[in-house]
């Protein structure tokens, strides 16, 4: 029998310690600029202890700046990039 050769396509994540504060910051800066952009409001709890994990970062922010685009674009309210862009349908 031949080996099975193992297609490894995928590159190992870097987990360093980070915190969410630092994510949601750079995510919000990503975002800057973009329509519906200046409805993101952040609110950080400083009494608080700082929420610190070993996680990717960049997979991480991928994510978060992924999940807030859609947010923006598909939330109620006046510049919705969706309702701009497509007339609702009237029975």
């Amino acid at each position: 029998m031949r080996p099975i050769p193992v297609l490894h396509t995928l590159e190992t994540p870097v987990t360093e310690l980070n915190t969410a504060e630092d994510l949601v910051g750079t995510a919000v800066q990503q975002l800057v600029g973009s329509p519906g952009s200046s409805r993101v409001r952040t609110q950080i709890d400083y009494s608080r202890p700082a929420l610190v994990g070993t996680f990717d970062f960049v997979h991480s922010l991928r994510i978060l700046t992924n999940l807030l685009d859609n947010a923006m674009r598909y939330a109620p309210g006046d510049d919705h990039p969706a309702r701009r862009g497509c007339p609702s349908r009237r029975r």
